[in-house]
């Protein structure tokens, strides 16, 4: 229901209900009362705006206002402020572009102050300027307070130090410091919450790390070259290698990446390169016996249903022969010596998916010459700035222009033209290569 008006006898007596204007002499609140311009404005008026001349103060005589902040991301309310009040003294007195906007809550009725009226009140009465001074007061001691709660917050936040205590800090700020204090809540909450995200991050890539070859075997007799590298998305990922020999004459090379990401990824992926480890130098009679054991193991207690594409391959080094074992992963290129690139069949389903896998092993050769290049999807699946993927076309291309390179320099090559093709755009995936050269078996034993 609109508010209903005062009567004008009751206006003084209604008024002095106001500390600041009980205060007031007699005489200095006729003056008020007689200068100022009646007014009545509707729900939803906007009474004074953000950033205007403070051209007159408003005494509120009847209904509730509120206080807003006007900021980039939107309103933040400050207060309610219900009648009487005196509203935007401050900026006339101090010479001030309004700070904040004063919109009616219900059907109200003020008295417009003009602010030649108001200073020369000021001038005539000590209490006005008592009264706005004491404003300010509180003002600047809410916001020292506030600063010193903030910076406090600032400090434990640089310093990894940031706890629910300190939040605590913040459940009591002044009315005009309210919302900008959840605000600092919630972005210090997330600061937190990504400060633990980047530790665990900085683990999951520590395990990654640890997991891999290093140094790569070597051989003596010069029979073979081999290089690897893997370059971290942003976010962990879960691709893995490995190289090792058997004995002096077999060479086992793997490749493979785990579904998901982050900390989860990285566990699951070390236990993959861990098993497969064991199972590949174990006592099965072939490759693909010993990565059905190993599918097996991962199968048995995989409760959270993750999985691992994989290729594994054993080069015997006296004649090149090959017996290798496809799980899902991308088909790995073979160059030929002259050049020429093949890719090689797919086969088979990722590990930890069910048992028994079929895990199938095939064979095939190296001749002296030949290299054999596996790498993962991160690869294949980088994308440029329109969502246009790298694919094998790309691959093959790049493999097939730098021929002539040894085996790190194609391996950093790939890596290359994968960043000049991206052009920047963010990648998701790890990118991971692993290219083995066969030079024959001349000089071995």
């Amino acid at each position: 229901m609109p508010s209903q008006a005062p009567q004008a006898g009751e206006i003084p007596s209604l008024l002095r209900a106001h500390p600041f204007l009980r205060a007031l002499p007699e005489v200095a609140l006729d003056r008020l009362l007689s200068n100022g311009a009646r007014r009545e404005a509707e729900i939803g008026s906007v009474l004074l705006r953000q950033g205007e001349a403070s051209d007159s103060a408003m005494l509120l005589l009847v209904g509730a206002v509120e206080v807003v902040a006007e900021t980039v991301s939107g309103e933040i309310r400050l207060a309610r402020v219900d009648a009487p009040a005196l509203l935007g003294e401050i900026g006339v007195i101090a010479a001030l572009p309004r700070t904040a906007t004063v919109r009616a809550l219900e059907n109200i009725r003020y008295l417009n102050i003009g602010k030649e009226v108001f200073n020369s009140l000021a001038d005539e009465s000590p209490q006005i300027l008592r009264h706005v001074v004491g404003r300010l007061g509180g003002q600047l001691k809410s916001l020292n307070s506030a600063i010193g709660v903030y910076t406090d917050a600032l400090v434990a936040l640089e310093k990894d130090a940031f706890d629910q205590g300190i939040l605590d800090n913040l459940n009591n700020p002044s009315a005009e410091l309210v919302n900008f204090a959840e605000t600092f809540r919630r972005m210090a909450e997330q600061i937190a919450l990504r400060q633990r995200q980047r530790e665990e991050l900085a683990s999951a890539a520590a395990i990654q790390h640890a997991m891999l070859p290093d140094p790569l075997p070597r051989d003596g007799h010069g029979r073979f070259d081999l290089f690897a590298a893997m370059r971290p998305a942003r976010e962990v990922g879960g691709d893995f290698y490995d190289a090792f020999l058997l004995d002096a004459n077999r060479l086992v090379v793997t490749i493979g990446d785990v579904s998901g990401k982050g900390v989860p990824a990285s566990l699951f992926m070390a236990v993959c390169q861990t098993t497969l480890r064991m199972t590949l130098r174990g006592p099965a009679s072939g490759i693909g016996e010993a990565v059905e054991y190993a599918n097996e193991l991962l199968e048995m207690e995989n409760s959270a249903s993750m999985f691992a594409t994989f290729f594994g391959a054993i080069l015997d080094l006296r004649d090149g022969s090959l017996s290798y074992c496809n799980c899902g992963h991308n088909p790995p290129l073979v160059q030929r010596r002259d050049g020429t690139v093949e890719a090689m069949p797919p086969d088979g389903i990722a590990l930890g998916v069910l048992s028994p896998a079929d895990c199938r092993t095939r064979t095939t050769r190296l001749d002296p010459g030949d290299r054999l290049l596996l790498f993962t999807d991160g690869i294949t699946e980088a994308h440029d700035p329109l969502g246009e993927l790298f694919e094998d076309e790309r691959l093959h291309a790049t493999v097939a222009g730098r021929r002539n390179l040894d085996v790190r320099q194609l391996v950093e090559g790939i890596f290359e033209d994968v960043d000049a093709f991206a052009a920047g755009a963010s990648q998701h995936d790890d990118l991971t290569c692993l290219v083995l050269a066969y030079r024959g078996a001349s000089s071995g034993p």
